[in-house]
């Protein structure tokens, strides 16, 4: 296998690195891996922890981002039609290394993971190619959140991102991403692409300890907020759940978690908000949750948030939205708009009992139905149909 990434598994705070550091780890043993990684990661130990010594991994550069960079990314993308986040990719470097492992090895499957590598199936002489996108890129384009003078320079852009998918997706064997609801808009965009789900994993990690009792009773969402549909999650709860909630629970706070807090949702924070930049951990950060709402209003694809915070056995209230690719079931509620999270929020912060048996039946069902160990798998199973395509 010849892994082409543009993203490096080296970087544990972003959600795209986490899954292919997951894949890697539960594939190695089966597959002669080599990883070609656009750009040096942060030089943090990938998620799941070191990587087996047989994965081979190169990169290619550090993350710029600079005016000087981002122009010039753009005169390239204006010149290929192609999105500016391609030439980001397309490092002389990298694209030298493809041609040596083809020319030298000639693997049996390239696997293209990220935005701005479908259009490499051109690069691979007839080797066959599966893509993962993780997120479709037309809808994620559309979910980032980017300062003023960013806005500018993306005029234009989100055509360029769909006449790519457009134009390469149909030449890869499949294209793989995290949620059906996310398949089904790329299928609609791209309706020659042969379009799979492969769904995000969870590390379902230690049995949590016995709840500790709260000073307040607290409702809660975590996330990494530089993308806006987390953003408009924690505004949500925290100006149209929190105040109905207070209704019956006086006492009642949110508790915001995650890191990238901008101005709005910074400014959320007061007496009955607390909002807590990024954590250390994570799992002692949710335990401080009564109940955790998913109080997603827009946004794509399987929401690792709510398998996270399943596994951490929180008992669970959200919006369908926030349950693509997991679906209602044991361990959540699912609910529709503002006053409907607030009272089934409500409801288990008056049974703390209920509450407890519910976030059991969550983290027991994360188990059984979203480890890793099954989305590698599937993965693994489109990278055989694609060694074993005409």
């Amino acid at each position: 296998m010849l892994v082409v990434s543009a993203w490096s598994p080296f970087r544990t705070t972003d959600g795209d690195s986490l899954v292919l550091a997951h894949h890697l780890h539960h594939l190695a043993g089966r597959h002669d891996l080599v990883v070609l990684a656009a750009d040096d990661g942060d030089g943090s130990v990938p998620a799941g922890g070191p990587l087996p010594g047989s994965v081979e991994i190169r990169s290619f550069g550090a993350n710029r981002q600079g005016p000087a960079t981002i122009v010039g990314r753009r005169l390239q993308g204006l010149r290929r039609g192609e999105p500016d986040h391609v030439a980001w990719v397309e490092r002389p470097a990298l694209l030298a290394a493809i041609d040596d492992e083809v020319a030298a090895r000639r693997p049996d499957v390239v696997y293209l993971f990220g935005w701005g590598t479908a259009q490499l199936w051109s690069r691979t002489g007839g080797v066959p190619c599966v893509h993962m996108p993780v997120d479709g890129w037309t809808d994620g384009f559309r979910n980032r959140s980017l300062p003023g003078w960013r806005r500018l320079t993306d005029v234009g852009q989100l055509g360029r991102v769909r006449a790519h998918e457009r134009r390469h997706y149909p030449r890869c064997v499949a294209v793989a991403v995290v949620s059906p609801g996310e398949a089904d808009r790329v299928r609609t965009l791209v309706p020659e692409a042969r379009v799979e789900v492969v769904a995000n994993g969870v590390e379902a990690g230690p049995e949590p300890a016995p709840r500790a009792p709260q000073p307040r009773p607290t409702i809660g969402i975590h996330g990494r907020y530089g993308t806006r549909a987390n953003q408009e999650a924690a505004q949500a709860l925290v100006t149209d759940v929190l105040p109905r909630v207070r209704e019956r629970h006086p006492e009642a706070m949110a508790l915001v978690i995650g890191s990238d807090p901008g101005p709005d949702v910074q400014e959320l924070a007061g007496p009955h908000a607390e909002v807590t930049g990024a954590v250390d951990d994570v799992r002692a950060a949710l335990e401080r949750c009564d109940v955790y709402v998913a109080s997603m209003v827009s946004g794509t694809g399987i929401k690792n948030k709510v398998l996270e915070a399943m596994a951490a056995a929180r008992p669970v209230v959200a919006t369908p939205l926030a349950l693509d690719g997991i679906g209602d079931g044991p361990g959540v509620v699912a609910v529709t708009g503002p006053a409907e999270l607030a009272a089934a929020a409500s409801d288990l912060l008056d049974d703390p009992t209920a509450a407890d048996a519910m976030g059991a039946a969550g983290r027991r069902r994360v188990i059984e139905q979203h480890g890793w160990d099954r989305s590698a798998a599937a993965l693994e199973g489109l990278w055989r149909a694609a060694a074993e395509a005409p």
